[in-house]
């Protein structure tokens, strides 16, 4: 029950307090219970926030638990419109990919709010 709530307070913050809420919803990528960091990631995807993406990239590395990682990658592909794999066992293949392009494309990335639909292209 507690972990249903987190995930709708940190859904609803996300989509009302876009970069706002950015802060508070990254600390649960460092929580213990990977239910935790899936539901961060997946409010992170909905805050329509540069600044999410670079906390869902530094949390790759990180994620090793249950659908963290996919939870991670779909939340960048959701606000870049970019996608990449998400199986556990390439997890440095994807932070590398990721990282390179943020430290390229970050500055001047287009980055897309959750009800905007597009063609999701591979990285």
């Amino acid at each position: 029950r507690w972990q249903s709530i987190r995930w709708a307070a940190a859904s609803a913050a996300a989509r009302i307090g876009h970069a706002e809420a950015v802060p508070e919803i990254a600390k649960m990528l460092a929580d213990p219970d990977p239910l935790i960091v899936f539901a961060g990631a997946e409010a992170l995807g909905d805050t329509s926030s540069r600044a999410a993406v670079g906390i869902l990239i530094s949390a790759i590395p990180a994620a090793s638990q249950g659908n963290e990682l996919p939870a991670i990658v779909e939340a960048l592909g959701r606000l870049t419109h970019l996608k990449t794999s998400s199986d556990p066992k390439q997890r440095r293949a994807i932070h590398k990919q990721w990282s390179d392009w943020w430290a390229i494309h970050g500055a001047n990335a287009t980055i897309y709010d959750p009800e905007t639909c597009g063609v999701i292209r591979q990285l």
